[in-house]
């Protein structure tokens, strides 16, 4: 089914299946735009709702304009329902233009061993926004206060990094694409404590945390908002995100 921004479309699945895998293929002239599918599952008492999945952006997808996105699981359904909303970069505007293929195949049995609900796919990692990374390829970190890793909605799964200065600081991050004015507050509350020579490391719950704009981190010199530390080599962090 196509699906574009700025409609509500309804696509249905009327077979009976534990589970369904969701294919998304691009033919998008906004390589940045990001589909809200909001799934559900038609049962003996009624259709329940299962979980929304946000899709990264295909300008986040190395050689998949194509590709599975995700898949749901409910043992005993009747049928599937996924209800799609199209944004377009930034999350207000939309874009007509921009389109794509929306599939869903049934599977039965489910044999995936877990629990029912919404899933997104297990993807090579993308290190610090560099694409080729996905695909085997190396990446760095160097020393900065600041980093635009995306520009385009993706999911983090991860980060981790050092302080290399004398004094506390706070690594923020954004669901930007540039660094953010003072006093902006960090996503989700993503504000991590780093005592001078110190170390943080963190993972995301599954599926990770969407950016729906996109990702940047920040050295603040405050914990609750940002008080941007001035450029220079003031921390070595590495992001991981799954396309």
């Amino acid at each position: 089914m196509k699906i574009k921004s700025g409609q509500n479309s309804s696509y249905q699945i009327n077979e009976r299946a534990d589970a369904i895998v969701i294919t998304l293929d691009e033919n998008s002239l906004v390589p940045s735009a990001t589909w809200q599918l909001d799934i559900y599952a038609n049962l003996a008492v009624g259709k329940a709702y299962l979980g929304t999945l946000n899709t990264v952006a295909a300008v986040d997808t190395p050689l998949a304009p194509a590709r599975v996105i995700g898949y749901a699981i409910c043992p005993g359904a009747r049928a599937w329902t996924i209800e799609s909303f199209g944004i377009s970069p930034g999350g207000d505007g939309f874009d007509l233009e921009t389109s794509a293929q929306l599939r869903g195949a049934p599977v039965d049995p489910a044999a995936f061993g877990l629990a029912p609900g919404v899933y997104r796919p297990q993807r090579p990692v993308i290190w610090n926004g560099t694409l080729a990374t996905a695909l085997g390829k190396d990446s760095t970190a160097p020393l900065a206060s600041s980093r635009v890793d995306f520009t385009a909605p993706t999911s983090l799964v991860g980060a981790f990094g050092s302080n290399e200065t004398l004094a506390t600081i706070w690594i923020m991050f954004f669901d930007a694409t540039a660094v953010p004015a003072n006093g902006t507050q960090p996503v989700n509350g993503l504000s991590f404590n780093v005592p001078p020579g110190g170390s943080f490391n963190w993972v995301a719950p599954a599926p990770g945390v969407f950016l729906r704009t996109g990702m940047v981190w920040a050295a603040s010199s405050t914990a609750n908002t940002l008080t941007a530390i001035a450029p220079g080599p003031t921390a070595r962090v590495v992001t991981m995100a799954n396309w």
